[in-house]
């Protein structure tokens, strides 16, 4: 099913809300901290913006168990290859070894924007807000709470959970900032 924003955005709408200040160290310590999935974070943000509403815990369920096996079976793999040839085993890291690391790395990205399009479809059959408003932050920042929600309930006793709720506060508010012009007017209305 093709979908009906623009495929390239989500990709360009990740890349810009990533390089936003502290948002892949926001990214990086909820995925480390809870498993997190930042793909499902962050689709699920442009969901709320583009439906204009925050989007529900239950749809966020919907959304992680869309992609969970090409998550465990596929993404997580190609990291834990890419992050252990940081450091070794031998003959890791020296140039040879590093140029095999950047070759997973764009592997892994290709497997995350995969995981991105799986999204689409999810993003495409939410409902809309009813009624037209414009997108607000608050919507963001409600689905940014509701998806670390999500993680810390399937997460071992965490004792930071103001600091993730923090992090994606941070991750939400660069969401809330990203500017496209499919965003702004959708499916023409």
């Amino acid at each position: 099913m093709e979908s009906v924003l623009d495929e390239d955005l989500y990709w360009r709408f990740s890349l810009a809300v990533y390089r936003d200040e502290g948002v892949a160290r926001s990214c990086l310590a909820l995925q480390a901290e809870v498993g997190l999935d930042v793909n499902v974070l962050l689709m699920s943000l442009l969901a709320a913006r583009w439906h204009r509403r925050p989007i529900l815990r239950d749809e966020i369920e919907q959304a992680d168990a869309r992609v969970q096996a090409w998550r465990r079976d596929v993404v997580a793999p190609l990291r834990a290859v890419r992050s252990r040839l940081k450091s070794g085993p031998p003959p890791a890291p020296d140039p040879h070894t590093d140029a095999l690391r950047n070759e997973v790395k764009a592997a892994e990205l290709r497997a995350e924007r995969i995981e991105q399009q799986a999204l689409a479809a999810w993003i495409d059959a939410l409902a809309p807000a009813i009624g037209q408003r414009i997108a607000r932050v608050e919507d963001c920042l409600d689905t940014a709470d509701r998806v670390v929600e999500l993680y810390l309930a399937r997460a071992p006793a965490c004792d930071a959970e103001a600091e993730l709720r923090g992090w994606a506060c941070v991750v939400a508010r660069a969401c809330a900032g990203f500017r496209d012009a499919c965003l702004t007017d959708p499916r023409g209305g």
